[in-house]
């Protein structure tokens, strides 16, 4: 629904439903209320409910990646980059045990706080390994028509 649409119906006065069908399980509905600035959007899904909750985490700068944007200032005012791919992979390795030693314990004893901090330093380590190494961004290859 396009946001010219939206400002139509809402100067007309319309309420207007929508249901976005997104493969077997997962419906959204949107509607446009009269009187209101913002669009109601509900879900008919646990899954839909929290990627919208995930939304709006990002919107303010909050989640996952913006935790991993905070992660990788600390990693980087701490320690030097990484030399080579071999030291990466001892840093991503050392990360990926911690957490695995939560994975191998009984679920009533995981901690999932501490589980979420080793991902997310398993996710920073990977992503400033690909900055420091060069690896953001590939050339072309030569499958592709870029290169000779």
């Amino acid at each position: 629904m396009s946001a010219e649409l939206i400002a139509r119906l809402r100067a007309n006065g319309e309420r207007v439903r929508a249901t976005l069908r997104i493969g077997e399980s997962l419906h959204v509905s949107i509607a446009v209320i009269p009187g209101q600035e913002a669009v109601e959007i509900a879900a008919d899904c646990d899954l839909a409910a929290d990627h919208l909750s995930r939304l709006a985490l990002a919107e303010r700068g909050e989640g996952f990646l913006s935790d991993m944007e905070a992660e990788l200032a600390r990693a980087e005012a701490g320690h030097a980059g990484m030399a080579n791919a071999h030291e990466a992979y001892a840093v991503i390795l050392e990360e990926l045990d911690e957490f695995k030693a939560w994975v191998w314990m009984k679920q009533s004893k995981r901690d999932h706080a501490a589980m979420r901090t080793e991902l997310l330093q398993i996710a920073t380590m990977a992503w400033r390994t690909a900055r420091d190494l060069g690896y953001e961004v590939l050339p072309p290859s030569p499958a592709s028509g870029g290169g000779a």
